[in-house]
């Protein structure tokens, strides 16, 4: 069984992949399978979710390349599957989205926006208030940067988060969610 150190990041690849990502249980599911090689059936334990779906979903991610096959076992005449994400973390590199028609990077970004938002909403929404209100944060700002300041922030912003991209059995450490969304606003005449 494959129980390697994960990479940190993988580049998505396809418009494929960028669509099977848009749904916030394949999203739980890949976080699931960072922590360890699993069957369909031990990630469905393990997200409180019906097997049948949770097998659907992994059937979809292997199909688009996003999870890999990392071993079978037999286990009383059936044949087991584990499964394990490819990194801790996925990204929609600028390659693949300038290499799409602008109708195609669009429909493919609102529907990840839109995944991204339903599961905030889901958490936001949790019958525990406390809980809800203090695990959810919405920043929205403004930066004026030439092209390479502002390729400096992303990278930043993303060395910033790498050392907390490995689950920690610590106490108190919980999972954060991050969504981090840039791009060059539309010029506007201000009478500057």
């Amino acid at each position: 069984m494959n129980t390697e150190q994960l990479p940190d990041v993988y580049n998505l690849q396809s418009i494929e992949q960028i669509r099977a990502l848009a749904d916030p249980l394949r999203v739980r599911i890949i976080g699931a399978l960072t922590e360890e090689p699993m069957t369909a059936k031990q990630v469905a334990v393990y997200l409180d979710e019906p097997p049948q779906r949770t097998h659907y979903h992994i059937r979809e991610l292997e199909k688009a390349g996003l999870l890999k096959l990392v071993g079978t076992r037999e286990h009383g005449g059936i044949l087991e599957k584990y499964y394990r994400a490819l990194a801790n973390g996925y990204t929609v590199p600028e390659s693949l989205i300038s290499s799409m028609s602008r109708d195609e990077a669009a429909a493919a970004m609102n529907r990840l926006l839109i995944s991204s938002a339903d599961e905030f909403l889901r958490v936001f929404g949790h019958p525990d208030k406390r809980f809800a209100q203090a695990n959810c944060t919405v920043n929205i700002s403004g930066a004026w940067l030439t092209e390479e300041e502002y390729r400096e922030v992303n990278d930043r912003m993303t060395e910033l988060l790498e050392p907390y991209q490995h689950r920690r059995r610590k106490e108190g450490v919980h999972e954060y969610s991050f969504v981090l969304l840039s791009y060059r606003a539309m010029e506007h005449e201000d009478g500057d």
